[in-house]
């Protein structure tokens, strides 16, 4: 087979990817029948049947009985898909390495002679080139070792294709694909030694589960004739909080900046997962548009879960996003402040950016709850507190949500409760609570995700 495919490279089309066998030539004739008729047919269609380079290439090629032509590629697009298992397979990435090897080997010891010169040397069935030697065996070497590598490349991207298909797995050759071809690139480098290709592997489809949401919003007593300074939304796959600064200067009959930034995202996100670069841009973008439409100042924190199970995390402020599995707490954001009682927030005023804000990125389970609610639910609840409440009594989303709140509604009230609000106080010597005891009232929001 070697002498044959060599043959067949020399005196076929050179400039061309498909190779054929010259009838005339009885010597090669001869060989080829022999060759043919003891290999192993992988796949056959029509005349067409496919087999193994096991002695040269270790590439699949394409032979017709009938015309003695032969294809490094699949001769129609229905042939069917040539699949290598187990020792074949192994043999052929052993060939094809050994091959690569050679060439590599070739042009080191022999660079005037060229690699197709010393494989005929002797072959009296080839005719002497009327060209200039060195440069036509050059640009043979360089040819193969192109149209080699890119064959190689090939085939290994179709292997992808059939593994990314839900064919078989592992299997190292495949039909042509061309919508996987697009999606992994090859780059081959020929540098008239061996050339390397270089594949970057398509990633598996990833099949995203079902994500849910709702939302409570709880305004500060003082606060419930206008509906207080907390916003929230719920769109697709991502959801954000925005909590009010409730000491930024605020100017009347002008929009909240924390309700303009809340129906902006709400509008732009989209269904699908968004990364947090994206969120950064979107809350950047928001904000700007804020800036110059709203009054007032606002925390923001958003999340969003993307097809691939991650939850993704942006926060800017002291608002929270805490991960609730099997009823506990295993995956919790960070918040940001720059002193007690001075979270980081977004005005037109604040210095503080959404760049400024802390990541958080976290792979999901089917089952997992995520809970994200502003200072007002986890300044008077502990995060194990909030696990709690989430798995005890009715388990729909609404139900959770509006427990969540009215507890710490109702513990915000309480004087005589230790909150996590009232010992960071007392740490900080705030003279209401000495005593390291008492809830703090506080507009109150939550939404409630579950995944899958």
């Amino acid at each position: 087979m070697k002498l044959v495919c060599e043959f067949l490279l020399l005196s076929g089309l050179l400039f061309r990817s498909t190779l054929a066998f010259v009838p005339s030539c009885s010597h090669t004739r001869r060989h080829s029948i022999r060759l043919f008729e003891s290999l192993q047919p992988l796949a056959t269609e029509g005349d067409w049947t496919a087999f193994l380079d096991e002695e040269g290439t270790g590439l699949v090629y394409y032979f017709n009985s009938k015309t003695g032509d032969s294809l490094w590629e699949p001769p129609t697009d229905t042939f069917p898909t040539v699949v290598l298992k187990g020792s074949m397979r192994r043999r052929a990435k052993n060939k094809q390495e050994e091959y690569i090897k050679a060439i590599a080997q070739q042009e080191l010891l022999e660079p005037k002679k060229g690699f197709f010169s010393s494989l005929l040397e002797g072959d009296e069935e080839v005719e002497a080139s009327t060209e200039q030697p060195s440069e036509k065996k050059k640009e043979e070497s360089d040819w193969f070792s192109f149209i080699f590598e890119e064959r190689l490349a090939k085939q290994a991207i179709d292997s992808e294709a059939e593994r990314k298909s839900g064919g078989f797995l592992n299997n190292i050759f495949g039909s042509r694909t061309t919508e996987t071809t697009e999606s992994a690139p090859v780059e081959i480098t020929n540098n008239n030694q061996a050339s390397t290709a270089v594949i970057e592997e398509p990633q598996p489809k990833q099949t995203s589960l079902e994500v849910k949401m709702s939302a409570f919003v709880k305004p500060h007593p003082m606060k419930m004739s206008w509906g207080g300074e907390d916003a929230v939304f719920t769109q697709g796959r991502t959801f954000g909080v925005f909590d009010g600064v409730s000491g930024a200067e605020k100017k009347d009959g002008i929009p909240l900046y924390s309700k303009t930034m809340a129906e902006i995202m709400k509008d732009r996100v989209g269904d699908s997962g968004i990364s947090v670069n994206d969120i950064m841009k979107l809350m950047t973008d928001a904000a700007k548009t804020s800036d110059q439409t709203s009054t007032g100042a606002t925390t923001a924190i958003v999340g969003s879960i993307g097809e691939d199970g991650f939850l993704r995390v942006l926060n800017v402020g002291d608002s929270t996003c805490i991960i609730i599995r099997d009823g506990k707490v295993v995956g919790k954001s960070k918040e940001i402040s720059h002193y007690f009682e001075c979270p980081y927030q977004l005005s037109a005023d604040s210095p503080d950016r959404p760049k400024d804000g802390t990541k958080f990125n976290f792979e999901l389970l089917p089952g997992d709850m995520i809970l994200t609610a502003s200072d007002g639910v986890f300044d008077n609840l502990d995060p194990d507190s909030v696990a709690n409440l989430v798995m005890t009594g009715p388990k729909t989303l609404s139900s959770i949500a509006k427990r969540v709140v009215e507890k710490s509604r109702k513990v915000s009230l309480d004087s005589k409760a230790a909150t996590p609000y009232s010992k960071l106080a007392q740490k900080y010597g705030d003279p209401d609570f000495k005593n390291g005891l008492g809830g703090k009232v506080d507009d109150i929001s939550c939404v409630v995700v579950s995944y899958g």
